[in-house]
């Protein structure tokens, strides 16, 4: 081969990865899973937008036993009881008096 067949495929390939149709278009990131399922590619491993989802779920579960714990033993968490606990998430906060400052 000489030089100048040598240069028109290095010219060639380049053209054909400039212009291949397997890479996925910009999308917004709420849209990733579903166009990488469409297109079967696996996602990177550098681009930084992993999932928390297993770590948040085991988190709660954490948080869910030892409250659990506490409530059976009759233990105040902190200086709270299990009681009062529930109590204040089963509150509804009022929001009338933000719309009133607004």
């Amino acid at each position: 081969m000489n030089e100048t067949q040598r240069r028109r495929e290095a010219l060639l390939h380049e053209t054909r990865n400039l212009y291949r149709n397997d890479r996925i278009p910009a999308v917004h990131p709420r849209y990733r899973a579903v166009y990488r399922k469409l297109y079967n590619t696996s996602p990177s491993s550098g681009d930084g937008n992993s999932s928390t989802l297993g770590a948040r779920i085991f988190i709660s579960l954490v948080l869910f036993a030892i409250f659990a714990a506490a409530d059976y033993n009759g233990e105040n968490i902190w200086r709270y009881t299990p009681t009062q606990i529930v109590s204040e998430i089963q509150n509804q906060p009022d929001f009338s008096g933000y719309l009133k400052d607004f």
